[in-house]
Parts: structure tokens; sequence; C-alpha cells
């Protein structure tokens, strides 16, 4: 039951979010995660209609909330369903179409990688030939029993990326994969020296350690150039790509066209800044 629950708990508490404010509703978020950890599924369908009335009346009076409101009816109807399969659970067991984070990332325009996309197998590789149509790519969930195609949010991109085929169990993409991919070849970054010493050698020992190596690899790599001057250095080569900068903890990152966005809900620890 966890499982079938969970899709509409995590949509619910992102909508939540988009409706209310997180750090005023600390204690309610976690009377549903408790409820939900400890499998109270009456309390927490009580909880998330209750909230769910709320919710459909204050985004129908907040005309910058207008759009919420069908998001909000459908969360009640899933609420809904799953009393009644919670119902039937008691003598049975429950069963739902649960999407995947693909078909979740298609809808919702967030970005998915395949990493060693060519260990999968032809027929999962032949799934994704309805997203590599075009840019409006498109998945039928036959399981489910669709006959009209999910289409894609305009912000989905699917990333892949591969190694050569040459250690056991990998192989060549098939021409049809391959070619509705926009293709990029990465070479070995010896232009990464310093960032690749510190990754083979830092990983492997404590923390008070860092330092003694970090020194000896700036001695040998930049000689007398101060490395804190030459991180806050902008690329020399930026005004000749016409390309602009920006500096994140020490590493210059090529920008796009849209403004860098700072998220509020992630923490960045001092491990994280180390890592």
């Amino acid at each position: 039951m966890k499982q079938i629950v969970a899709p509409v708990r995590e949509t619910f508490e992102v909508l939540f979010c988009k409706t209310f404010s997180r750090k005023q509703n600390v204690k309610f978020l976690s009377h549903v995660q408790k409820c939900f950890a400890q499998g109270q599924w009456e309390m927490l369908f009580k909880l998330m209609v209750h909230c769910q009335k709320n919710a459909l009346e204050r985004v129908k009076k907040d005309h910058q909330m207008n759009h919420l409101i069908s998001e909000w009816i459908n969360v009640n109807q899933d609420i809904q369903q799953l009393r009644k399969q919670q119902k039937n659970a008691e003598s049975a067991l429950a069963f739902r179409f649960v999407e995947g984070t693909l078909v979740q990332a298609l809808r919702n325009g967030d970005w998915v990688l395949l990493d060693e996309i060519n260990l999968a197998t032809p027929e999962t590789l032949e799934c994704l030939c309805g997203l590599l149509e075009s840019s409006s790519g498109s998945v039928v969930l036959m399981e489910r029993g669709d006959i009209t195609p999910t289409t894609g949010h305009e912000d989905f991109r699917l990333f892949a990326c591969m190694n050569p085929a040459t250690d056991v169990g990998k192989k060549d993409l098939p021409p049809g994969i391959r070619n509705r991919f926009y293709l990029t070849v990465k070479h070995e970054a010896n232009d990464k020296l310093t960032d690749g010493l510190l990754l083979s050698f830092l990983t492997q020992l404590d923390r008070s350690s860092h330092p003694a190596v970090q020194s000896l690899i700036r001695q040998h790599l930049l000689g007398h150039v101060n490395p804190t001057q030459h991180a806050e250095t902008a690329p020399t080569h930026a005004a000749r790509l016409r390309t602009v900068f920006c500096n994140f903890e020490g590493f210059w990152i090529a920008m796009g066209n849209k403004e860098p966005v700072v998220s509020t809900e992630y923490v960045l620890t001092a491990s994280v800044r180390l890592t």
C-alpha cells in the first residue's frame, strides 16, 4: 500500500508548498510524513482532504494561483481513489499503476540523465524511440491501458552518456537510437590536471591530510601563483568565445541565456563544499 500512496503524497506535498508556506506549516507536514511512515492511511487521507478543501478555496480567491485549481482537483480524485483501494485492501492486495520516474519527468519538464546507456537491452532502448522522434516527443503507457500519448513538457530534456564499447556487456548503440541524439565526444581532460589530481588522491585520505597533498599539487602545477587569486580570475578565453562565466565555489561555469536560480531548499554544508 505504501508504494501506491507514495506518488500521491509526493504530488500533494509539492502542490502544498506552491500554495502555502513550508516554514509556517512544518508541524503539519511532519504529521503527514509520520502518518505515511506508520501506515496510518485513514488519518493521512483525512489530513490531505481537509487541506485540499482549504487550498482549493485559497487558489480560487487568488488570481495568481488559479492555475493550481485543476491540480488540486486531480489530487482530490487520487485521494478518493486511494481510499477505495485501502478499504478493499483490508481483505486483499491493492494494485495500482504507478508512473515511473521518466514519465513523471516528461510531464513535469525535468531533466533526465541516462548513465551508461549502452548497457541497456534492445527492448529498453526501443521504448525511448517515441521520446526521441522530435522535440515534442511522447510515450503511450499501454501497460495502463492508455490509447492517447503522454506528451512531453517543453522544458523536458533527455541526456545520455556512455563509454566506448570496450568493456564486458557494453555495446555500440543502434544507429536508429544514436542518430536521434545530439552527439558530443568528450576526450581526456588534459586541461583539468589540478581537478584530476585532487580527485584521484584526496578521496583516499582523511581531512587532516588534505592540506599537505593540496600544497604539493599546487606547488608543482601552479608554481608561485596564488591559488586563491588564480581561482578568482575569469577564464582568458571568455571574451574570445563571447561567453559569460559564473564563479561558483571557485569553479568558472559557462552560463546560458537564463539567469541562474539559487534554490532556497538546498543546504550547502561544509562537507558538501569540500567535495
